[in-house]
Parts: C-alpha cells; structure tokens; sequence
C-alpha cells in the first residue's frame, strides 16, 4: 500500500466503518475474544458479517478519485495543518513555551498547551459549548517526554493533557483564522 494512502485517516471518503486492522503473523491470538454468541467460539474480528458494500465502495472510490487527487487532498491538508502551526506558535511570546507540538507525519497533531491555553480552550461561551466543542477538538493524553518509553520499569511515566488537531478536507484557513481569533480573545479574557 502507498504511503500516502496510509496517513489519510478520512480523507478518502471512504465509509466510516471501512477501518482495517493489520497484524504481523503470530500474533492475531492476542486479539481474540469470547464470542458466547459464536457457541462458545472466540472471535478474532477479521471475520465477521461485515457487508461487501463497504469494500466495493472504498474500492469505486480509488478509482474515481485516483492516487493523484488523494495526493492532492493530503498536501492541501498538511499546508492547511502547517499555517494551523504557525498560527499557535504566536502563542509563545517573551520566550514562554505555552504551545509545543508532538512529532507527527500525519494530518494530526497531538499539541501540548499550557493550562492557561487549556482553560480557555474548555471555558463554556454563552451557547454552553466550548472551542473544543465548537471546533470538534479531541482532547487527550501524552507522556511528557516522548523520548522516554510510557512504561518504565511498570510504572506509567508522567502523561500531560493534549489537544489533537486533524487537518481533514473541509479545513479551510478561514476556519483556523477563526478558531484562532476565538482563542486569543478567550486567552486576553483570562489574562485579565
């Protein structure tokens, strides 16, 4: 499978169910579970009673869109998820780290910001949502050092709380612009 193909989480159109699980050989019993409606069977999910629909269609759309349009889409997506960068990177002002980004090869980016980012990313406005609401903003959590496995001797090493950004398709930079106008004004409201 290309590469490309590979980091476009979405953007292919595809039926949302069409995820594929990959597993080296060997090691699929690890993901087996109990089936009790299978007759006491277990269940490795790889088969199942899935429809041939969904294969048809992500197959109808590789050739109507063609691996020239997929490119396409993703470079737009990764210049959209860029200036997204370097729009937040404003945010670091006087030498203080109040946004840093996880290394990614993808259209998603796992980005750290600090409390006070935080907070006004998750105050409620007027309507009871939130930016992460308005703006479909997942949050999350990461080790802190990505250089240090999250496991260490069985004790979880310090994770902190990420918001994770996906550069899909509709991302235009007049919706970043306007993500990033609401930001600043609810980060000059808690300044106060």
């Amino acid at each position: 499978m290309p590469t490309f193909m590979y980091l476009m989480p979405k953007i292919g159109y595809a039926p949302y169910s069409a995820g594929v699980f990959l597993c080296r050989k060997g090691f699929l019993k690890y993901t087996t579970v109990s089936a009790p409606y299978l007759g006491g069977h277990e269940s490795t999910t790889i088969c199942g009673s899935r429809s041939g629909a969904i294969a048809a269609a992500c197959w109808a759309l590789t050739q109507v869109m063609g691996r020239e349009d997929y490119k396409d889409r993703l470079l737009v997506c990764m210049i959209n998820l860029e200036y997204l960068r370097e729009q937040l990177r404003t945010l670091n002002q006087n030498g203080q780290e109040r946004v840093r980004f996880y290394p990614t090869r993808m259209n998603i980016q796992a980005t750290w910001v600090d409390e006070d980012i935080l907070a006004a990313l998750n105050a409620l406005n007027d309507d009871g949502k939130s930016l992460l609401d308005k703006f479909c903003i997942p949050g999350d959590t990461f080790p802190e050092d990505l250089t240090n496995p999250t496991w260490k001797d069985r004790v979880i090493i310090r994770e902190v709380p990420v918001v994770r950004f996906m550069a899909m398709p509709h991302l235009t930079r007049y919706r970043i612009n306007e993500f990033m106008d609401e930001l600043l004004a609810k980060v000059a409201q808690f300044a106060q």
